[in-house]
């Protein structure tokens, strides 16, 4: 009877050996300042529709393009190197959140947006872009949409109506997102 038990189980425990050992494979890099990276603290990392990652850092904003690293910084028209958040929009630019406001790649230089422009204030923490184009961005004073070059503030005391709105916004968010997400399971 051990015999007849001990079989079945042999066969499964190769079977399932055999199959993890053809199991899929992963590469990690480090990513530091000694290889490219303007400051080892990053507090956002992102990959864009072409593949760049962008690494947000107390130090500015690094793009890693799979060899080199290109920093942009105070040179590049970001006022504040004190980075949030990294994320792009509708048309493929980068947005960087900082705690000194928002800032959007064009081409070689930021664009950077403060209370002063229209942002609710400046400590920005969190944003999105949709397929509408409009851009949404959190701050710590309230929520704001950026579009057609307008911002139109929520200012602080709507989290009913911030919660409203993102709620609304969640469905296309999610749907855009898997859209570029490789689809798959490991197993």
């Amino acid at each position: 009877m051990a015999h007849r038990l001990f079989f079945p189980f042999a066969v499964l425990l190769v079977v399932l050996i055999s199959v993890s050992a053809t199991g899929q494979t992963f590469s990690f890099k480090r990513h530091t300042s000694s290889n490219g990276l303007p400051n080892n603290q990053v507090f956002s990392i992102f990959q864009d529709r072409r593949g760049f990652l962008w690494f947000g850092t107390n130090a500015g904003v690094c793009r890693y393009d799979g060899a080199d690293y290109r920093t942009f910084n105070r040179n590049h028209g970001l006022k504040n190197e004190n980075l949030r958040s990294i994320f792009e929009d509708a048309g493929g630019a980068i947005w960087a959140l900082t705690r000194g406001g928002a800032g959007r790649l064009d081409g070689e230089k930021f664009t950077f947006f403060t209370k002063a422009e229209g942002l609710p204030g400046d400590d920005a923490r969190a944003g999105l872009g949709l397929r509408d184009g409009s851009v949404w961005i959190g701050t710590t004073e309230g929520l704001t949409r950026f579009a057609d070059g307008k911002f139109k503030s929520f200012g602080r005391g709507y989290f009913e109506l911030e919660c409203k709105l993102l709620k609304e916004k969640e469905s296309e968010f999610i749907e855009e997102r898997q859209e570029r997400l490789p689809h798959g399971n490991i197993g």
